[in-house]
């Protein structure tokens, strides 16, 4: 008994002595480079509620995505994304007007598949011709998680007009650049040089967070002139996409389809180019998503103005300034608020709809950068510390920093990812890989010490999705089917087939998924 309580006693004051603060804030991830062309595809930071994703470069917002968009592979895309922002491309084929009728009656092509040594059958997956035709092709690629928009900064041209894009920064003028990525408290900090034609150089800070209850992206953006003449340059530009869903087959697909200006809509339902005004309403339309964004900013001089590019906004300085500061706060939300699951079972969807009715209703200014900064960083400590935690790295044992590098992004990345209101989808709100639709058997990560976050998956999801599991078992004449309940983190079965006996593939299939 007495060695219990000792080795109790014992692990409780080595619990008590790690500084979990050090150790996240110890892998915090930094940049620096002399200019922004020696940045890689890869350096992407990832900001978001676990609902909703805000991907950024280094310089802290969407800036560089021709950089990622056009790499050898396409690993990585500046997306935003969200678990309620859907799109479905328009069946468009000639030979049916229902496609439900007409996939009903496809020629399925089947697969044989061994169950047992002694047992063969064919089961019908949707696989070979049908989907590489346009039918099955349509299929796999519909709905797919849309691209919401990319919130980028740009240069004011000297000469512009009112209405003229913002050029993209060139990636050799910006020098000097530092960013680093909050793991503690979330955020992104980026501080750079930006040079301008004529022998002007003007330091730019750029720090960004998202909200942790509503989908809501804040920046606070400030220049100032270093060198040579002319005003602070630095814009901040909204461009909306239009989302050409790719076969599930396509890995790490962006959700950004550019270049079909009129597949969709964008109107600017409160105008913000009225001097002193500081907020505006866009509604973004495609096909069945609507979407609105809604942004307010903290200096009137600032112009909100539609650019003489299809479906992109800008926020201009006032020309010749020597030295500019703005914050600026975006919120996403499906039009009318119909967010698609969860707003009957999940307390938490519930809550977000509130909270954004009541941003969206006007009462009440937007919160801007520093209240939500302190918002998501009151978020992450509550995450930090109350799930379970190591230290490894005090150990000195050999590799023993980069295991714990590992454990700590990993959980942060689960933070941000994967407590929304749908599964984790396995590249979570980063890409595109399965049109974006969520695998059932992520529920590996409700183990992984992050219960209160996983938690707010919608309660219902599983046992409402239960029939069509069995229904789906019993034609391809297997047995069983399994409803995760990610609030009690177990599994519970429903046995379609109670007499058949369970070959040693249904056996070894269970056991991976238990």
């Amino acid at each position: 008994m007495l060695s219990v309580l000792y080795t109790a006693l014992t692990l409780s004051a080595a619990r008590a002595a790690i500084d979990r603060r050090a150790v996240v804030a110890r892998h915090a991830l930094r940049t620096a480079v002399a200019n922004a062309t020696q940045l890689s595809p890869l350096d992407v930071f990832t900001l978001g509620n676990g609902d909703f994703g805000f991907n950024v470069d280094a310089t802290g917002l969407q800036t560089f995505n021709d950089t990622y968009a056009t790499a050898v592979p396409s690993l990585l895309d500046l997306n935003t994304l969200s678990s309620w922002g859907w799109h479905s491309q328009p069946w468009s084929f000639p030979r049916t007007t229902d496609p439900a009728a007409y996939l009903r009656a496809m020629n399925w092509s089947y697969l044989a598949t061994a169950v047992s040594a002694t047992e063969n059958r064919t089961v019908p997956y949707l696989v070979g011709s049908n989907l590489s035709s346009e039918y099955g092709g349509w299929t796999a690629s519909n709905p797919h998680r849309a691209g919401l928009g990319q919130l980028a900064l740009r240069a004011v041209r000297a000469g512009a007009a009112l209405g003229d894009d913002p050029e993209a920064l060139l990636a050799a003028a910006v020098v000097n650049l530092t960013s680093a990525l909050d793991t503690w408290a979330g955020g992104v900090a980026a501080a750079f040089t930006l040079l301008a034609p004529g022998g002007a150089a003007f330091a730019v800070t750029v720090a960004t967070a998202v909200h942790p209850d509503v989908d809501l992206v804040s920046t606070r953006v400030t220049c100032a002139r270093a060198a040579g003449a002319g005003g602070c340059p630095t814009a901040l530009r909204l461009a909306l996409p239009y989302s050409i869903g790719s076969p599930p087959w396509v890995r790490n697909a962006s959700a950004n389809t550019w270049g079909f200006p009129d597949a969709h809509t964008s109107a600017v339902v409160v105008n913000a180019s009225a001097p002193g005004a500081t907020r505006v309403s866009i509604l973004h339309t495609a096909d069945d998503l609507a979407t609105t964004i809604d942004c307010e900013w903290d200096d009137a001089r600032w112009l909100f103005m539609r650019t003489d590019v299809p479906h992109a906004f800008a926020l201009v300085p006032p020309p010749g300034a020597a030295a500019v500061a703005v914050q600026l706060s975006c919120v996403w939300a499906p039009a009318g608020l119909r967010y698609p699951i969860g707003t009957a079972s999940s307390a938490f969807v519930r809550a977000k709809v509130a909270a954004t009715r009541a941003l969206l209703g006007g009462a009440a200014r937007f919160p801007l950068y520093a209240d939500v900064q302190a918002s998501q960083a009151a978020m992450f400590a509550g995450f930090w510390g109350s799930s379970s935690f190591v230290e490894l790295a005090a150990k000195g044992a050999p590799d023993a920093l980069e295991l714990e590098r590992r454990v700590v992004l990993s959980r942060y990345l689960t933070r941000v990812n994967s407590a929304g209101a749908s599964p984790p989808q396995e590249t979570g709100l980063i890409s595109n890989s399965w049109a974006g639709k969520f695998h059932l058997e992520m529920r590996k990560f409700a183990r992984r010490g992050v219960r209160a976050a996983i938690g707010r998956i919608t309660p219902a999801l599983h046992p409402e999705r239960l029939p069509a599991q069995v229904s789906g078992i019993t034609r391809t004449g297997s047995c069983g089917a399994t409803a995760t309940s990610w609030h009690a983190h177990g599994a519970s079965t429903s046995t379609c087939c109670r007499t058949q006996r369970r070959s040693p593939l249904t056996r070894a299939s269970r056991a991976r998924a238990g």
